[in-house]
């Protein structure tokens, strides 16, 4: 390259996207096998089904770029950046890419060996630097070529195993109604109007309480995501799961979406929870169509290492910086909303069993206009998130209201978003033969206990969800129902309503007892919760009018459900504690104890989401 020409610029183009191409297509080949898509779902890193063409997107523009720094320094400096030392420099660069997979190597390590693999390259290519650019360019259409069948397999590929899968499902039973299971993620039952909330957050649903069921003290069965959605996906407690804040849903036992697959149904679901909502942690087993990761820009940014690296340490202090606060990619409810009525108009002669995940009311709290103002007065300032996870300083009482009138405004959005779709549901003549449940994974702290966010305890506004179930054929309008009811019996409840009988006795019983004097199935579940993090565990059991909660370390509380839902008094502490309530204490105890069986106070570590 002594002698600049804009061949020469041309061939360095080519050769570097040449060498983007595969090196992402090989990361994307990495990322298909089993134990280094494990390893990297244990980091916290979320890949969806174009994870093998994704990362050579995102690699045409990495080292696109690098390619154009490079011919602008051979054209200031034509003699110090030659040919040789430009292919070293792209071959560093690819050996950055696919070290920086072994997240555990500090990025120091990353360089050196980066570094090393470069200055190799430039010695062996001393002399034929040219030649191996020309020749290197000349593979782009090739690369190119095998780039885009990688995409449009990864479309078409999928699309035809749902259609064979579905073919090879029986036919459904005759009069079978649709199921619609909604999942307001991080909403807690607290701040919703439809409960007695005394601000407006869901007007849409209060009108739709006269048309159903309506649980006042329905708890989740885990103060977090994925064992609260394994645990109404399969009927189980969170200890008979294999779910942790790195480890997965297995295949031990069988989900929803897999008997209603089986029993006939199309089965989907469309998802806003990417960290812990994702097929990749097992929520997406048994369900013919899974829409969770989209193909977008900020994914295919995720989806390479050194997009990643870019993202962690360059992107997101600049968002934050620059007031930018809300998630990296997250999935809105209109897109979620729209997708699955896209979907359910179509192919319509089975009926669907639809899993709907809303990530909207999630931290950092920023619903869009006007609901970021809903509940904010004209003199106060709009909210400016701050990182509840990682803050030390104790939040003052302003920081916490705001947040809280700003989460209040999403659930406002949320409420809007569903009032839109169950309005194009009832014109189509679908939702009164739809089974509609409206519910949450699990709520959120603002301020109980000293504590924000969620994940952190299982004190009732964690536990406490909303839960409305609309199916006007089998559930009486306008009933309210009072008895504390967990998450856990919502299969059996589903199966029971849509009178479908699944391959073996499902876990729990069905909610219609509530309701039914002549019900006469298993009945209700227990309602009990757990969560294990850090070096801790912690349970709740609400029961005869009381919330017993343990720990690991033998502390014991007793809470009034109706006094004192927050669980502030504890009732067997000190001068309170009367024989009576430690009677009462010492039975709950006893039947937590029969619950729970020995050895399954298990400890896992991590972070919830």
């Amino acid at each position: 390259m002594a002698n600049p020409r804009s061949r020469n610029s041309a061939d360095l183009l080519g050769a570097a996207l040449c060498v983007g191409l595969g090196v992402g297509l090989l990361e994307g080949a990495l990322y298909h096998i089993p134990q280094v898509h494990h390893f990297l779902t244990r980091q916290n890193i979320r890949l969806g089904p174009d994870r093998l063409w994704l990362p050579a997107a995102a690699n045409l523009v990495w080292f696109g770029i690098a390619a154009l720094a490079l011919a602008l320094l051979h054209r200031l400096w034509p003699g110090r950046v030659s040919a040789a030392r430009a292919i070293g420099v792209l071959a560093g660069l690819a050996a950055l890419s696919l070290t920086m997979l072994f997240t555990r190597m500090h990025d120091v390590a990353h360089t050196l060996i980066a570094v090393g693999v470069g200055v190799q390259a430039s010695r062996l290519l001393e002399r034929q630097g040219e030649g191996a650019l020309r020749g290197l360019r000349r593979a782009l259409l090739p690369a190119l070529g095998l780039a885009a069948l990688a995409a449009v397999g990864s479309t078409l590929v999928p699309r035809f195993r749902e259609a064979r899968a579905l073919a090879a499902t029986p036919a459904p039973p005759a009069g079978r109604p649709n199921v619609l299971l909604i999942i307001l993620d991080t909403v807690r039952g607290f701040n919703l109007s439809l409960h007695g909330y005394h601000r407006a957050t869901t007007p849409r649903l209060d009108l739709r309480a006269a048309e159903g069921a309506t649980f006042d003290r329905a708890m989740t069965a885990s103060p977090w995501t994925l064992p609260s959605h394994g645990s109404v996906f399969t009927g189980q407690y969170p200890y008979a799961l294999s779910t942790d804040f790195k480890l997965p849903l297995d295949g031990t036992h069988r989900t929803l979406a897999e008997e209603f697959t089986a029993q006939g149904y199309r089965t989907a679901g469309f998802v806003g929870n990417l960290p812990y909502g994702s097929r990749a942690l097992g929520l997406g087993r048994g369900f013919l169509h899974y829409e969770d990761i989209p193909v977008t820009p900020p994914q295919m940014m995720l989806h390479s290492t050194l997009g990643r690296w870019l993202k962690a340490n360059i992107v997101s202090p600049i968002r934050k910086r620059t007031g930018r606060h809300d998630l990296f990619d997250r999935r809105k409810a209109p897109a979620i909303t729209d997708r699955f009525l896209a979907w359910s108009g179509a192919a319509a002669e089975r009926p669907f069993f639809v899993f709907l995940n809303y990530y909207d009311a999630h931290h950092p709290y920023l619903p869009p206009a006007p609901y970021d103002r809903r509940f904010v007065p004209e003199s106060q300032p709009s909210y400016v998130p701050w990182d509840v996870e990682s803050r030390r300083e104790p939040f003052t009482p302003a920081m916490v209201a705001a947040a809280q009138a700003a989460y209040d405004g999403a659930i406002s959005f949320l409420d809007q978003e569903l009032g839109r779709m169950f309005d194009t549901l009832a014109a189509r003549g679908t939702l009164d033969n739809t089974i509609v449940i409206v519910t949450s994974d699990h709520g959120e702290h603002f301020g109980e206990h000293g504590l924000m966010a969620h994940g952190n305890s299982v004190y009732r506004p964690l536990l406490q969800v909303p839960l409305f179930i609309r199916y006007p054929e089998r559930v009486p309008g306008g009933i309210r129902i009072a008895e504390p009811v967990t998450l856990r019996d919502l299969g059996a409840t589903v199966f029971d309503l849509a009178r479908l009988v699944p391959s073996f006795p499902w876990p729990g019983g069905s909610l219609r007892a509530a309701w039914d004097g002549g019900y006469q199935g298993s009945p209700p579940s227990p309602v009990y919760a757990e969560l294990r993090s850090g070096k801790r565990w912690r349970a709740s059991l609400l029961s005869d009018g009381y919330q017993l909660y343990r720990d690991d370390q033998g502390a014991r509380a007793l809470f009034d459900q109706a006094r004192d839902p927050n669980g502030e008094a504890n009732l067997i502490a000190g001068d309170s504690a009367t024989s009576a309530l430690i009677t009462i204490a010492a039975r709950l105890t006893e039947r937590m104890d029969s619950l729970v069986p020995p050895g399954s106070r298990t400890i896992a570590t991590g972070r919830a989401d």
